[in-house]
């Protein structure tokens, strides 16, 4: 049985306060790590921004992404807040509209 959740929606519909209170109810969750990132970047005077670099940005977090899935446990119900799949179809998109706008 899948013991993995993903809590997604629009900007601002409070995912992120969904998983805060589902961690104070003790259930295992993992943090979506885009301003984590960012702020990794700025400090260090990274490029991997999405105002920079997207791809780059997009390819950084699936791969964080991917990562904590495949660490995450077996053995207990775990919320990602996002997905990987998500920042998936964003690159996808995001090399769509750039192949389009070449046409």
């Amino acid at each position: 049985m899948n013991r993995k959740y993903i809590v997604t929606g629009a900007p601002g519909t409070g995912k992120t306060s969904v998983i805060n209170e589902l961690k104070k109810r003790g259930f295992h969750c993992i943090d979506e790590n885009s301003r984590e990132i960012i702020n990794d970047q700025i400090k260090n005077g990274g490029d991997i921004l999405p105002w920079k670099n997207q791809v780059a940005f997009e390819n950084k977090i699936i791969n964080l992404r991917t990562q904590q899935y495949l660490s995450s446990p077996d053995d207990c119900i775990c919320f990602f807040d996002r997905s990987v799949i998500l920042f998936c179809i964003l690159c996808i998109s995001l090399m769509s509209f750039e192949i389009f706008s070449m046409w």
